[in-house]
């Protein structure tokens, strides 16, 4: 717990302690006309990747059955937005954050046959479960890129988020009503937490950065644990997954407050004919 939030208070001090450079080696710096900020908007996808499940075997008052469960991952939604900011300080070279919406679908299938006459291979019961959950997510993320080009850099990024499940559709269906005891697995959390590692190339152009990426969770805050990461549906755990397209970009700096209004007291830079000519003599005796 004491190594947790001393990375926790790690990452949190960067922003704090982040100023503009423009350095050569930082590819997101090198335009003094642009701001250290900016804003980053997302459209892509989810897979929930399928991990262990919980197949075994089932007992009710009469009989023993072999349960065997197929955990299957499905496509969902991914879409993001934000802001991001140049740091100047530590080992990362800008900060991210934003909001971010993630679908997780998949689907599991059971089959179960009956002890002791395995060697049959005759199915007694089958059941098949699908879940669509909906969540939204606040985003943090830190990001070190290594140059490969001029205008094109291998980015690596880590971070955490939390998220809040505000539409979840869970359902079981079995052939045989005697099976339906089994389905007591686990559903994911409604509020949950993770940390994040993304692994992304990107491309400038002008002042616009193209950035395909792929991204993962690999531990979790709120159960601190590893195995926690994959998230539990039913009988099964799924790795989530996310990838897709970002385009990011600074802004432009305003124009300097003199070019805008100008010189406060006008007279002192009343025009002359010459520099040294009679309007500038004049002036001069009149102080």
């Amino acid at each position: 717990m004491r190594t947790f939030c001393s990375i926790l208070v790690f990452l949190i001090s960067f922003p704090v302690l982040s100023q503009v450079k423009y350095d050569y080696y930082n590819p997101f710096t090198g335009n003094q006309n642009l701001r250290s900020s900016g804003m980053y908007i997302g459209l892509g996808g989810t897979y929930t990747i399928p991990g262990s499940n919980l197949s075994g075997q089932f007992t009710d008052s009469l009989n023993s059955y072999l349960i065997d469960f197929e955990n299957k991952g499905k496509l969902g939604a991914f879409f993001e937005i934000g802001r991001w900011h140049i740091l100047n300080y530590g080992p990362f070279q800008s900060v991210e954050y934003g909001l971010s919406y993630r679908q997780y679908r998949g689907g599991e299938e059971m089959n179960a046959s009956q002890i002791p006459d395995l060697l049959n291979g005759e199915l007694v019961g089958t059941g098949q479960g699908q879940f669509s959950s909906h969540y939204a997510h606040l985003n943090l993320m830190f990001n070190r890129a290594v140059k490969m080009t001029k205008f094109s850099f291998v980015q690596v990024s880590i971070g955490a988020d939390v998220g809040y499940r505000f539409i979840n559709s869970n359902e079981y269906n079995f052939d045989n009503p005697e099976f339906s005891l089994i389905n007591t697995g686990e559903v994911h959390k409604e509020i949950d937490s993770h940390l994040n590692f993304r692994l992304s190339y990107a491309t400038r152009v002008n002042r616009m950065y193209w950035i395909p990426f792929v991204q993962t969770s690999f531990f979790n805050i709120s159960e601190l644990s590893l195995r926690e990461a994959n998230l539990p549906y039913f009988n099964s755990r799924y790795k989530p997954v996310i990838f897709g397209l970002r385009v990011q970009w600074l802004h432009h700096k305003k124009d300097r407050e003199c070019a805008k209004k100008g010189p406060k007291n006008k007279k002192i830079y009343k025009k002359s004919k010459s520099l040294f000519g009679k309007d500038m003599k004049s002036n001069q005796l009149r102080k």
